[in-house]
């Protein structure tokens, strides 16, 4: 019992600090073919746009599930 209790709070710790910088900064000269790859990239990754603010830089995804290791079609399966 001891055993199972053990290996269950095995996963639960926080994650290591960062080692390095944990952002970044942009110079963009053209800021709207940014966003238009970004967004490319995005639908490339099934992550379609739910909403999309050009003004302040916000791209809001649409909910989905990751990709399961039977699921090879998928980009983002790691099966």
């Amino acid at each position: 019992m001891a055993a199972l209790v053990v290996s269950a709070l095995a996963g639960c710790h926080a994650p290591p600090q960062a080692s390095g910088p944990t952002e970044i900064v942009l110079r963009l000269t053209d800021r709207d073919c940014f966003i238009d790859n970004v967004l490319t990239v995005m639908r490339r990754y099934d992550l379609p746009p739910e909403r999309v603010d050009r003004d302040s830089g916000l791209i809001v995804s649409r909910r989905t599930t990751s990709g399961q290791w039977f699921e090879c079609w998928r980009v983002d399966s790691q099966g």
